[in-house]
């Protein structure tokens, strides 16, 4: 598997990761950066990973701005597109068809909908029944909701090809985002998958991201 770390486009957090020359890269989009400033910070990440992805603004409430979280999405669909970046990860939302007419709202293959811990897209059988052709598959998430090791390598095998992201963080079933190894997953199992993903621990410290960064070299000794 392919592993690499995930930021904002702040320049420090990215000068702080690119020393890594991570393989693959993720960044969290806030709803007041411009397009100018992502296809800025796209073009430097760009010159040293291969492997980039836009993670949808999640600074508003969904269930009330449904609107604005469709023009934020196309403005990462726009960018994934002209960049012709790895892909954009989407959030369902609460309602399946909602969801569905998000999803459609977009209209691009760029498009990556993640799984969550609640409500709509939470377990396999909604995963696998989804017309979704491109899965963000965050392993946290899915531990949260089985329980279970094997339970989860389960899904990630009856998904197949259709897991073209991962979203890497512990889980003891309970707690969201814990560092690599605090948890019950069993990571050996996870780094043998042929992916790709980004490492994605909670992490107050965003500039050095001495989580992330601690986590992203421990997946490396597996």
């Amino acid at each position: 598997m392919l592993v690499g770390l995930k930021s904002s486009i702040n320049p420090e957090e990215i000068r702080n990761r690119e020393r890594f020359a991570p393989p693959c890269y993720e960044f969290y989009i806030r709803k007041t950066d411009s397009e100018n400033e992502i296809q800025e910070a796209i073009e430097h990440v760009l010159g040293f990973t291969g492997n980039l992805v836009l993670h949808q603004p999640n600074d508003f409430d969904a269930n009330k701005d449904q609107e604005l979280n469709l023009q934020l999405c196309r403005k990462c669909v726009r960018l994934a597109e002209k960049n012709d970046l790895y892909g954009v990860v989407v959030h369902p939302l609460p309602e399946k068809k909602d969801t569905l007419d998000l999803w459609a709202g977009l209209d691009s293959d760029k498009v990556m909908v993640e799984n969550l811990t609640h409500d709509y897209f939470r377990t396999m059988k909604q995963m696998l029944e989804s017309p979704f052709p491109r899965i963000v598959f965050d392993v946290c998430h899915a531990f949260m909701v089985c329980k279970n090791n094997d339970a989860m390598m389960e899904w990630i095998e009856a998904l197949g090809s259709r897991v073209s992201w991962m979203h890497l963080a512990d889980s003891d079933g309970e707690t969201h985002g814990q560092r690599i190894g605090r948890g019950k997953i069993d990571w050996s199992r996870v780094k043998r998958l042929d992916g790709k993903g980004i490492v994605e621990v909670v992490d107050e410290n965003e500039v050095t991201a001495e989580e992330k960064i601690g986590s992203y070299l421990k997946l490396k000794w597996f």
